[in-house]
Order: C-alpha cells, then structure tokens, then sequence
C-alpha cells in the first residue's frame, strides 16, 4: 500500500513537470521565431534605405569630377545642406595631391579630410581592385558623423578625392519610432568589425569594436544571416538578423535580448509552476496523511480491524484504475494511433493555446461504411487488416500538425489545426474520402472497397472545448450517413447549404460562359496630381437567372478549383476588348483598360497565342489594355512565366501586381518580370491613418517601388484622410470608392467623357 501510494505520487509528479517543460519549450520557440521574423524585416527596410542614402555619393562624385576639370558652376551644387539633403553633413573635394578644392562649410582647411586621405589613400593604390568607397572612422566629437571617401577616376589616373560627411545619427532617429523591444538596437556595423552608430531606446551612440568576436564572425558569414547570438559586453544571447549592404563594406544589424522576448512567456511559465507546484503539494501531503494513516492505524487493534476494511476496498478501487488506465494505454493496440483518452488530452491543451488564434480548427469524426457487413461476412481478421490500412490512409491524407485516432471499432476521429478558411476545411474531407474510397487490394487475398462518412465541427464556431465538439461532430457524422453516405457534412446547417449552394454554381458556370451571363463593371483609377483619369479596371460580374447578380468572391475560386478559370479569363479580355471597339467606335474617349489574368490561365502553354489574336482580330491597339497579376504567379515555373510577360511587355502592354504585400513576392525581383506597376493591397490602404505599422509598410513600398522604377497605385481608398496620406508620400495613383465605385459600362461613359475627378 505505501509502496504503491509513492508510485503513484512519482508518476504523478513526473507526468506533471513534463507537461509543464513541453508547454515551457514551445512557447518560448515560438515567441524566438516570431522576434526573429520581426528583425528581419526591420533589417531589410533599414538596408533598402541605406544604400539609397550611400547612393548619393555617385552624383556628388560625377559633379566633383566636373569641378577638377575646370567646370566651377557646379560648385554650388556641392553643398547637401543647401539642397536640404539631411543625410550629408559636409562635401569635401581634393586633388590628387591631397590639397584642398572646395568644401560645402566653405573652410581654407579640412583637417578631418585631409587626414583621411593621408590615412586610406595608400590602400587604393595598395589594391587596385579595392572598392571604389572606402569608410572612414568617425570624428571624436561627432561619433556617427561617418566619413566616406572616393576616387575621383580619370584619364589613366585618379583626378582626386571626394569626402562626403554621413549622418547616420539622423539616418537610424528615421527607425526610432519602430517597435524593436525595450532592449532592441540597431546598428550599423563596418565590415572590419567597428561599430559606426547604434540605436537603441532611442538614443544614439557608436564606437564600439566587435572585430575579432564571434559577433563579427556570424554576421559576416553570409550576406544575409539571423539567429541567436552573443554580443561582446552582454549578459546573454540576442535574437539578429544581419543584411551586409551590396556595393559597401557596412552591415545592417537589429537585435534584442533573448531575455525580452522570453519575458511575456516567462509569466506564463510562473503560473503554470505554480499550478503545478500547488499540485504537486497537494498529492504529497495526500501521500504524507496516507502514510501516517497506516502508521496509526497499526497502533491500536480495533482501528486495524476497522481499518483492513477500507483497506481491502481502497486495494479493491486501485486495482479497478489500475486495470482500466492499462486498458486505456496511450495509443491504440490496432493501429498504432492514439486512443480516446489520448487524443482528448492533446486536443484540449491544443484548442485551448489556439483560442489565441485567428484560424480555424476542426474535429472530424468518421465513421467507415458498411464495416459491419466486412466484419460479419469476412471475419474479425479481415476487419482488422482492413482498420490498419484505412488508418495508414488516413495518415497520409493529413499534416504532421494534425492529429489522428481511433475511439474503436471503425470510428475514428482527427483535430485538424490552423486552417485559413472554411473552404479549405471542405477540401481536406474531399481529399480523405477520395483517398479512402480507392479500393484495398489483396488484404489477406481479398479485395475490397469502402468508404468514409464524415461529420465536421468547427472551432469556435460550433464550440470551444473538445467535448462540445466531439459531440457535435457525431451528429453531423450521422447526418452525412443519412445524406446516403461516402460524403461529409458540418454540424453548421448553414455550411452544408453553402457547400450545396456552390455545386449548383459549378453545374451552371459552363452553360453560363456560352451563353454570356458574365459581364463587365468598370471602377476608374485615378492620377494623384490632377486627378484626371488614367485607366479603368474590369470587374467580371455574373447575372445568374435564378441567384442574380453574383460577385467574383462566391465564383472564381470554384472556377479555379474546377479548370473553368481559363475559360472564364479569355472571355473577360474579349469582354474588354470588344467594349474597347465599342467606345471607339462611338467617339466615346477610350482609355486603358486593366483585366485581370490568374496564375492558371498565365501559365497555360496557349495564353500568350490567344491574347495577342484577340487583340489583333478586334484592332484594339495594344496601349489600351493592361493586365494585373497576383503574387502567387510567381511562386513557380519563374523562367517561363518571365519569358511570357516579357514577350507580352514587348508589345507595349502594362503589367502591374495586384493586391502587392499579401503574398510573397520580392519587390527587388519584380523588374525580372517587366512589370511597369504594383497596386497596393487595400487591407493597408484600411488602417493607414490608424495603425503606425501599416503606415511604415506603405510609405516603405512606395519607396522601394520608386527606387526600382515602379508605379505605385492604392486600391481601396475611401476617406479624404486616406488620400492625402498617400499622396504625401509620393504615391501615383489611387482606386477607391472616394472616387466612383464599380458601374456597369453605359454608368462609366460620362467619366471617360469628364475624364477629371474633384478631390
């Protein structure tokens, strides 16, 4: 009895302080990986920028060389503070010998220039192939005024130097207002290991040394590299990420302490301990009266007799839960799979983190057909061969993040995590029955076919603890049986109306291409200095004879799903192209039009061949359409959907990106593709004047944009405050609702008429 009382507590305690060290582990690999992805985003604007800002010095060399050869009218333009260029302090300009040309502070001498040429001149001659930029150390009383010097290139010989003073003070207090954590920096770090300026808590400060250090070892390794590492002078490691600029021997680096990030965790970690503590407490002291009990009760005869009844019936009660915690092992003796109790277990601690989320989660409970018929005509042995294969199907047919297991018999029953939309929900069922229903050959010299019934509960929707929605999912389980089986439904009626609403959608889309129920609504993209129009986008439209009109939201993703997005594509340009021909011919003033091509019908191997005939055969003249593209056209096949936007360029066709910084292009790679403009996705347009990150997001894609030679236009713009946000940062184009929203063609006639917006 003692003995079996300290097992118990042992178990407990070990079953106890394990979870609480596997729930520890992956809050705190989660909150590393999110800092880690928040540095690197920080590092790649700060990078862009940077370089732009180092840039400049190119147009100041091209004027000093000028100013060496005579030109002394460009003398004025060698002055950053009276072009009211912030990032540059002073321009210095030397002759070959080291004396003095001109200085922008208008000094007979500069001590600090003619030091630094004194002092980094020798290494250009020293290595020819050196880099055309070289940085110097910062003045004492200056220490992240940074001096960059040049070679001035002439006929066979260097003409002189350029000295061109960096502010990099009033570069990083750009990223002051950036979240990067109570001891997050930023810094910018030569390639010797010197340490230029570094912002941190909104201050400045620089002069640091990591060279020699494991520091500067990790984040010269590669160009780009993050992870955890400790700097010089710290307690403990930092979560980094590090950019190495292209042209110039800087870094770019952001960090935080591991501590901080682990901060928000480590609080829930010490309410976890001290649950499990007071647990832990609890069952000793239980263990400790045990003990004592029995020790007492040995003391006195009529207390021993009294108590070897309790005893016998306590024995009694732990052999019962002994018995029964044997038969409910972790895993299913069959298959392998976890069992009831398992799978409960996990999926309440599962839902309960998930309740965090803004996903959803679903508990699917299936149920084989007919398996009882297997059973009887076949035997329990074929049975149980055939539970073994469907198990390993149902494995496969889902992610290592999902769960599986089997409550017994044929039921089983899966807790699917982290899906973006209920639809998706419905494609995992179709992909486990469609998996399921492949026939089972040769299973102990029979061959045979079976399929799955599936009820479907949703979190949160249908409920927020495993039991409800286990419960739940049973009975949309026995629904799905009574639809006539080998199908699925959801708990939610509504869904399955939806589900059922979307294949009578399906069955009329063909018939409704042919016989032209699609059509056309046009919105008006307007320019931001004028406010004149410049194009308009085509917006497909389907009036069907019993649902009415139906918007792109509840059609396309069936026609992409079902190979009807091709189809759809070609008729929306011929759409567009014959209106074209219509305006024109009415002496209606024509203007672009943009239509929208998915990545379906852009990879289609005819797509280009049937594009410029349509346009060829209605003499609609290539400058009047555009097309826009999603970034999810560029995750795959990237030479040839390169090759065909190219050939479709050549022809003095637009290309934009639609909905740009929802998917996962690189803005950098996009002048690969001969793409004249990105739109800006209007879920940043929203929040613009509300949100500081999305105000940084969008003022950072419109400069990179720009810098790239990019157009930049924002879609759903729909307040005056809005506007003039976007506009004072540069952006050319806006599309919104503010202006006009979507209209029929003969509804848009009097804007190409007006052609001009008020504002």
């Amino acid at each position: 009895m003692l003995i079996l009382s300290i097992g118990i507590a042992v178990v407990f305690f070990a079953f106890v302080w394990g979870l609480v060290k596997n729930t520890t582990q992956r809050e705190e690999d989660i909150a590393l990986q999110a800092a880690i992805r928040r540095n690197i985003n920080i590092s790649t604007i700060a990078k862009a920028d940077l370089e732009q800002v180092i840039s400049k010095t190119k147009a100041f060399s091209n004027l000093a060389i000028a100013l060496l050869n005579g030109n002394r009218s460009v003398a004025g333009h060698l002055n950053p503070t009276a072009n009211g260029d912030q990032e540059y302090l002073r321009i210095v300009v030397l002759d070959q010998s080291g004396k003095l040309i001109h200085s922008s502070a208008r000094q007979v001498t500069e001590v600090m220039a003619e030091a630094l040429t004194k002092e980094i001149v020798p290494a250009f001659h020293k290595d020819p192939e050196s880099r055309d930029v070289l940085v110097g150390r910062p003045d004492r009383n200056d220490s992240w005024r940074v001096p960059l010097l040049l070679k001035l290139p002439g006929q066979g010989e260097e003409l002189g130097y350029l000295v061109a003073v960096l502010d990099l003070g009033y570069f990083l207090r750009l990223f002051k207002d950036i979240d990067i954590g109570h001891d997050g920096r930023i810094e910018i770090i030569g390639t010797d290991g010197f340490q230029f300026a570094e912002l941190r808590r909104g201050t400045l400060s620089s002069g640091r040394n990591y060279r020699d250090s494991d520091y500067q070892e990790r984040i010269l390794r590669h160009p780009t590299s993050f992870g955890t590492v400790k700097r010089p002078g710290d307690d403990g490691e930092s979560i980094y990420a590090a950019y190495r600029l292209e042209n110039f021997p800087l870094i770019i680096a952001t960090t935080v302490s591991v501590s901080e990030v682990l901060v928000a965790t480590k609080e829930r970690q010490k309410y976890v301990e001290r649950i499990a503590v007071l647990a832990s407490i609890a069952v000793l002291l239980g263990t400790v009266v045990l003990i004592r009990t029995t020790y007492g009760r040995r003391k006195i005869q009529m207390a021993l007799e009294r108590s070897q009844a309790e005893n016998s019936e306590l024995i009694r009660q732990l052999e019962e839960k002994s018995q029964h915690a044997y038969k409910l092992a972790s895993h299913d003796h069959l298959t392998g799979l976890p069992n009831r109790m398992l799978f409960t277990e996990f999926a309440a601690a599962h839902l309960t983190r998930a309740r965090r989320s803004q996903r959803y989660h679903a508990v699917f409970f299936v149920d084989l057909d007919h398996f009882k018929a297997i059973n009887d005509t076949l035997g329990h042995r074929i049975g149980d061969i055939l539970l073994q294969e469907v198990a390993k199907r149902y494995r496969a047919s889902l992610r290592e993040s999902d769960l599986v297991a089997r409550f017994g018999g044929d039921e089983f029953v899966m807790l699917i995590n982290d899906i973006e939309s209920i639809d998706s929900i419905g494609k995992i069922a179709e992909k486990i029955l469609s998996t399921v229903k492949d026939p089972f050959l040769d299973l102990d010299g029979h061959n045979l076919e079976t399929s799955p019934s599936i009820g479907i509960a949703i979190c949160p929707q249908d409920g927020e603890n495993i039991d409800v929605l286990l419960k739940h999912a049973d009975a949309a389980m026995y629904v799905a049986k009574a639809a006539g089986r080998g199908t699925y439904r959801f708990f939610d009626e509504g869904l399955n109306r939806k589900s059922g609403y979307e294949l009578e959608l399906l069955r009329d889309m063909r018939h409704a291409i042919r016989v032209g129920e699609f059509f056309l609504h046009f919105q008006p993209r307007v320019e931001a200095y004028g406010y004149t129009l410049s194009a308009l986008e085509a917006l497909v439209r389907w009036q069907h004879p019993r649902f009415g009109l139906i918007y792109p939201n509840d059609f396309i993703s069936i026609a992409e799903k079902n190979e009807l997005i091709i189809p759809l594509g070609q008729l929306v340009i011929e759409l567009a192209c014959d209106q074209i021909v219509d305006w024109r011919r009415r002496g209606i003033p024509a203007v672009p039009i943009a239509v929208n091509i998915s990545a379906k019908q852009l990879k289609s191997g005819e797509f280009v061949g049937k594009f410029i005939s349509t346009l060829v055969a209605r003499d609609v003249p290539p400058q009047l359409i555009e097309i826009e593209l999603t970034e999810s056209c560029f995750v795959e096949d990237i030479d040839d959907i390169s090759g065909k936007l190219k050939e479709i360029a050549a022809l003095g066709i637009r290309i934009s990106i639609d909905d740009y910084g929802t998917g996962f292009a690189n803005i950098g790679h996009l002048k690969e593709f001969a793409v004249h403009s990105i739109k800006i996705d209007r879920s940043f347009v929203r929040e613009i004047n509300n949100t500081t990150n999305d105000a940084i997001i969008v003022d950072s894609i419109i400069t990179l944009a720009h810098k790239l030679g990019l157009f930049v236009v924002a879609e759903g713009v729909e307040t005056k405050d809005q506007l003039t946000h976007l506009k004072s940062v540069g952006c050319d184009q806006f599309q919104g609702y503010y202006f006009h929203r979507a209209v029929p063609a003969k509804d848009i006639e009097s804007v190409l008429k007006n052609g001009k917006f008020l504002p």
